[in-house]
């Protein structure tokens, strides 16, 4: 498990990796690297979870809002967001095998204690994003 906030179980009594640990039957690991803080460092974060997942050798990875901050952030043009989530997906690229990746919702109305509006991409632009994402999941397995 790698990914951001709600994988890490925000908001939530359990994070995802505990649920898919009780869900799975038979012999399994889970290694779970995802991060309630990785809004404080997206690519840096991101790119230590997945050398981290890479060392534990995984057979599936699941990356459900690993792109999130790769989107949402203050400053950046569409452009920017643009190669932010292509960045993310060249990370995701170097697991050899099956990566389970969310789209990234639109999150307007979000608390503004937690989501400054200057953080939430456009919805035209988020909708670039989506399609950048499915794209690259169309091409995969």
């Amino acid at each position: 498990m790698i990914g951001a906030s709600v994988s890490a179980g925000f908001g939530s009594l359990r994070d995802v990796a505990a649920v898919l640990d009780g869900a799975v039957r038979g012999p399994h690991e889970v290694g779970d690297w995802a991060n309630v803080a990785l809004y404080r460092d997206p690519f840096g974060g991101g790119a230590r979870q997945v050398e981290a997942a890479l060392e534990f050798r995984p057979t599936v990875v699941f990356a459900i809002d690993f792109l999130f901050w790769y989107a949402y952030g203050s400053g950046w043009t569409a452009q920017e967001r643009g190669e932010n989530v292509e960045r993310g997906l060249r990370a995701l690229e170097r697991f050899g095998v099956p990566v389970l990746v969310g789209d990234v919702p639109y999150m307007s109305g979000a608390a503004e204690w937690m989501l400054a509006p200057d953080q939430i991409p456009p919805p035209d632009v988020l909708a670039d994003l989506n399609e950048r994402i499915r794209r690259w999941a169309a091409k995969r397995p």
